[in-house]
């Protein structure tokens, strides 16, 4: 099993991809590197593709005391350091997105190039209070389906989610993760979420980003991901059409496009 110890015998848990420059991938709250997994098969000739598992989520350890995005950032920090990654270009999704920019902020030699993908500077309150409500269903032992199924109505595009077979596709391969998202994860990665914000720094970074957004994400809406670009100086934004919060698992070959012509720039 490929780990890592960092942050006082905290073990990351971590899977490599192919050969090449190396993109580090920092997924979201509540999942893990799975959500990735559909986009090895497009990046791994001509990369190597780092996968991790944040504090709390899948393989890696689940400390039960509170996290923080600034805690979550220098989690991996220490991966790439103990892994002898330098200048690495990084992808950070949703809650990864402000992990990458706390991680730009305070290691800019570290990141050669940076994809802040439907993330923002401070989560909106609608889905802050829907997040919060999740946890008690957690909780109260709600079925794992019913949890499945309320997430995804969040996540996904509609019609995405009315593709034949979609809905029961996409349970099935939740469903069939080892490493679901426990509730002591669930409520520590959610106590990060909730009192992350950036607004005060955020302009200070100084390495090239790319901000991407999605028109039909309702999570992270596209007017917060813009203004998040705006503050960062020289940063370029994407906005993918007809897609939800997850536009690299609703268009993966087209979101592999967009971020190769960025990291061939840098």
């Amino acid at each position: 099993m490929p780990e890592v110890t960092v942050d006082h015998n905290l073990n990351l848990y971590y899977e490599i991809y192919g050969q090449g420059d190396p993109i580090v991938f920092i997924h979201g709250f509540a999942v893990d590197h799975l959500v990735f997994s559909g986009l090895t098969n497009y990046l791994q000739s001509g990369y190597q593709l780092v996968l991790l598992d944040n504090r709390g989520s899948g393989q890696s350890d689940c400390p039960d005391s509170p996290y923080t995005v600034e805690t979550m950032a220098e989690d991996v920090a220490a991966l790439c350091r103990t892994l002898n990654l330098e200048r690495c270009h990084f992808i950070g999704h949703s809650l990864g997105g402000m992990i990458l920019q706390r991680l730009a902020y305070r290691h800019p030699k570290l990141v050669r190039s940076a994809i802040l993908c439907n993330t923002e500077m401070k989560i909106d309150i609608r889905y802050a209070m829907t997040a919060k409500a999740r946890l008690v269903f957690l909780q109260e032992h709600c079925s794992p389906r019913a949890l499945i199924e309320n997430g995804m109505g969040w996540t996904f595009s509609s019609s995405f989610l009315e593709r034949p077979g979609m809905i029961e596709d996409i349970i099935s391969l939740r469903l069939a993760n080892p490493f679901p998202i426990t509730e002591t994860g669930y409520q520590h990665q959610l106590h990060a979420l909730l009192n992350f914000n950036s607004k005060d720094w955020v302009d200070q970074i100084n390495v090239p980003c790319l901000v991407t957004g999605s028109d039909q994400d309702i999570i992270m809406r596209e007017l917060n991901v813009k203004e998040l670009a705006k503050k960062i100086a020289n940063a370029k934004y994407h906005s993918f059409k007809g897609v939800g919060h997850a536009p690299f698992i609703e268009q993966p070959e087209l979101f592999c496009k967009v971020l190769k012509a960025f990291f061939k720039q840098h």
